[in-house]
């Protein structure tokens, strides 16, 4: 998959590494909506535990997430440790995780990057709809609703 092959986009026609690489593979890795990614804080984190309270909105509202399930924990896999890892190492001195300005930003530089790496652009939340179909044989429907903070 190139998402985890390729970490480079194109910048005025030059290719360079791409800032946000770590965000797009740990949304598919993890199933988070674009705006809890956003409101994701490294205080969020103990150890290998992740703990969602928080989104931001379209308008850069600071919400409770999309729902009363939105409010959630979950234990992260190995690879997407790693992904956090190597994020860490960008930004682990900044209170965000990814350091994403808005949502509108994060998708036009997804989307750059799928076109510089001649992959289909999708939306955001196909990346999150990515990891449901990744999960959904190995996991109960019941579990799977609480990672992804649904309700049904």
């Amino acid at each position: 998959m190139k998402l985890f092959s390729i970490d480079t986009t194109l910048y005025r026609g030059k290719r360079v590494h791409d800032d946000y690489i770590h965000a797009y593979r740990f949304e598919v890795l993890t199933g988070l909506r674009p705006g809890e990614l956003l409101g994701l804080r490294w205080a969020d984190i103990k150890g290998s535990t992740v703990n969602i309270s928080r989104a931001i909105n379209v308008k850069g509202q600071e919400t409770r997430g999309k729902n009363e399930n939105a409010c959630r924990s979950f234990v992260l896999p190995d690879v997407a440790k790693a992904v956090l890892e190597a994020q860490r190492a960008v930004t682990g001195h900044c209170e965000s995780v990814f350091c994403l300005e808005t949502e509108r930003r994060y998708y036009k530089r997804w989307k750059v990057f799928c076109t510089a790496n001649e992959m289909e652009p999708v939306s955001l939340y196909e990346l999150r709809h990515t990891f449901v179909s990744m999960v959904a044989d190995a996991v109960s429907p019941a579990q799977l609703r609480r990672m992804v903070g649904h309700s049904r």
